[in-house]
């Protein structure tokens, strides 16, 4: 159902952290496959790719062409989905399938505690959504197709409520 898409810096210990959560959505069948985003990758991240049956992409381009699904999850090594995250791709999915292609963003939640924490998070959603920079985005879901540079102009951008994901501060 998803192909998962993982933009890394090369640092192992974020890398980990963010494909333990995947597991569940592996389990349940949602996830069809991983890559990792990295133009030069460590022995560590090779190593860890190898251990999760994760494979290594060069480019982006690359990891578009080699998912064995349409739908793509991109996310940034060191955030974390939170539990249910499934629930709320598939039924972002569902609608996509019967209303056009969409973007979802998902709702950003910090380990950091206090009213500045949330008005800046709240803050760096709003202006995503406005901006549609998708590179600044923590995790998104979306059809390949939206990714493409003809399908840029014709997508809309909105946020999944019902799924959370945790910025780590790893």
């Amino acid at each position: 159902m998803i192909s998962v898409v993982i933009r890394s810096d090369g640092h192992p210990g974020k890398l980990v952290g963010t494909l333990a959560p995947l597991v569940s959505g592996a389990a349940a069948g949602v996830i069809r496959d991983v890559a990792i985003l990295s133009a030069r990758p460590s022995g560590i991240v090779e190593g860890i790719a190898d251990q999760t049956g994760a494979r290594i992409a060069p480019s982006l381009k690359q990891a578009l062409e080699e998912a064995r699904s349409p739908w793509i999850l991109s996310i940034e090594a060191g955030t974390r989905l939170e539990p249910g995250w499934e629930d709320g791709a598939r039924d972002f999915i569902e609608a996509s399938a019967r209303g056009g292609k969409a973007i979802a963003l998902f709702r950003l939640r910090s380990d950091r505690k206090g009213l500045s924490v949330r008005l800046r998070d709240r803050a760096a959603g709003l202006l995503l959504r406005v901006s549609g920079r998708l590179d600044r985005s923590p995790a998104f879901l979306t059809h390949r197709d939206v990714l493409k540079p003809e399908g840029a102009a014709r997508r809309a951008v909105v946020q999944l409520d019902a799924v959370a994901l945790r910025i780590s501060a790893t």
